[in-house]
Parts: structure tokens; C-alpha cells; sequence
């Protein structure tokens, strides 16, 4: 890490180095779509339970 990234604070990190901000939005949004994922398939599978009782 060159010694400008350590004199930045984090929300004028971004203006000097886009690719954190890209970087942080793309984890942000896949993490939201891997939530949604799971909540999907486990009330797909609560839901399949109730039907075989």
C-alpha cells in the first residue's frame, strides 16, 4: 500500500481511487444478492416441509 492510501480517510478514498469504491459496491451488492439467495431456499424448503406433514 503506497503511503498516500495511509493519509486518506476512507470517504475521500474513493475520490483518489475509484476502483475502492467500485470494489466495495460490487461486495456490497453480492452479498445482498447472496442473502436474498439463501432466505429464498430456506422458505422454499420450510415451506416444502409443511405440505409432507
Amino acid at each position: 500500500m503506497s503511503l498516500t492510501r495511509c493519509w486518506h480517510r476512507g470517504c475521500r478514498l474513493g475520490n483518489t481511487y475509484p476502483e475502492i469504491t467500485e470494489m466495495q459496491a460490487r461486495a456490497i451488492i453480492e452479498a445482498a444478492i447472496n442473502v436474498s439467495k439463501k432466505r429464498r431456499e430456506s422458505a422454499s424448503r420450510d415451506h416444502g416441509s409443511f405440505d409432507r406433514h
